[in-house]
């Protein structure tokens, strides 16, 4: 009786074979067609930048590059300097103000094609409400701290003659500030200083990378690293990748962040300075993180003093971190920034304006809309082209409304 039963599950297994594969192969191609990001992951293998004694790594010059993940695929190209963009040149012209972009991967913007950048959008919506013609020059690089900022300023940045440098600040940028390496992704070693007597002195300079073969080459093309099926190997499922997902956002229910639309931005910002009270240090921080906040403020300082020296007004502008704009389910958060709050007292101390975005992130992320847009990615942690899109409008209306005060034609 048992053998006839194994035998007839066994035979009505294999003649239903057939029909499961067949199921199974018409999901797993309705998923590819229908839900392409939940495909097998793509990653970035090799970083379009090479060695730099001073600065650790900077974007390879005159090299075209392709950044493949699971939700995008971004083509960026290098001018002979290595910038992203076209050629500029160090001199001037009179009748244009000249806008300088430092910061890391947000403000490269390599998740985007170049005209969503954050800078891009802040250079059309400029020279569509100024009388001035503007110029912005982006000089974003992956994985840059204010140390590299500070030091590519010095040897590079000032030469083509900004009227205003805007700094993005990332959350990250603090304990980098204090690191003399920056292993993730293998970027290498990095520039460090350190505060002596309250000066601060570069006290570690970048070595060469030991695999020379892993930098790219200075021309041609960079590609990402392309994965393919497996049938044994459950990852490369798209369907399975799919269900993994569902089951996630199942036990943990909210806002994705999907029905943000891109809306206008037209109140103005107004910076918050916050000065020391009673001689106590302003920030919310204790431990190494109150050190990343000391370091962070003396290089900034130095920054700033820098700029002037150049004849440029140094302006500085949050960049919101994910997880502050959204919690892990997905809601909106509403308790303050601590970073942003700390990054207010800085900027109070050194007599610098702050650009505050975190609420109106937020605001926009609240705004309902369902059209699918949103200001992250879901899987990257950067801006999409809207959140670059916002972040351009936030600091247009901010220098639409103060450009006076910044030399801006109005």
């Amino acid at each position: 009786m048992k053998k006839n039963l194994l035998s007839w599950v066994l035979k009505g297994f294999f003649l239903s074979l057939p029909a499961i594969v067949l199921c199974l192969a018409t999901a797993e191609w309705t998923v590819r067609k229908r839900y392409p990001e939940y495909g097998v992951p793509v990653r970035e293998h090799r970083l379009l930048t090479e060695f730099d004694p001073v600065l650790g790594w900077r974007k390879v010059p005159n090299l075209r590059g392709t950044h493949e993940q699971d939700e995008y695929k971004v083509v960026e190209r290098f001018n002979s300097r290595g910038l992203r963009g076209p050629e500029y040149t160090y001199e001037k012209a009179e009748e244009v103000f000249r806008i300088l972009i430092l910061g890391d991967s947000f403000a490269e913007g390599y998740t985007v094609e170049f005209h969503e950048l954050v800078s891009e959008v802040l250079q059309r919506e400029l020279n569509a409400s100024m009388k001035q013609t503007i110029e912005v020059i982006n000089a974003g690089t992956g994985g840059y701290s204010t140390d590299q900022e500070l030091l590519f300023f010095q040897g590079e940045g000032s030469r083509y003659h900004p009227d205003l440098t805007i700094l993005l600040f990332y959350p990250n940028d603090l304990p980098m500030n204090v690191r003399s390496d920056y292993k993730w992704k293998g970027r290498g070693e990095k520039p460090m200083f350190e505060l002596k007597d309250g000066e601060l002195v570069l006290t570690h300079h970048p070595k060469p990378p030991p695999d020379k073969a892993a930098e790219p080459k200075k021309h041609g093309d960079a590609e990402g690293e392309k994965h393919r099926f497996r049938l044994l190997e459950p990852d490369t499922w798209h369907l399975l990748r799919l269900a993994r997902h569902t089951l996630k956002a199942y036990r943990h229910p909210g806002a994705t962040g999907d029905e943000l639309p891109l809306l206008e931005v037209s109140q103005g910002m107004e910076p918050s300075p916050v000065k020391p009270v009673g001689g106590k240090h302003p920030y919310d921080a204790s431990g190494n993180k109150l050190k990343e906040w000391k370091m962070t403020e003396a290089l900034m300082r130095k920054l700033h003093e820098e700029c002037a020296a150049a004849g440029s007004r140094l302006l500085l502008s949050y960049v919101p971190e994910r997880g502050e704009v959204y919690d892990k389910k997905g809601k909106i958060k509403e308790h303050a920034s601590r970073n942003e709050t700390n990054l207010a007292a800085l900027a109070g101390i050194l007599d610098i304006e702050l650009v505050r975005s975190v609420d109106l992130f937020r605001e926009k992320a609240l705004e309902p809309g369902g059209d699918g847009t949103r200001l992250y990615w879901k899987k990257d942690v950067h801006w999409t082209p809207e959140g670059h899109h916002l972040a351009g409008r936030i600091l247009a209306r901010f220098l639409e409304d103060h450009g006076k005060a910044y030399g801006i034609c109005e």
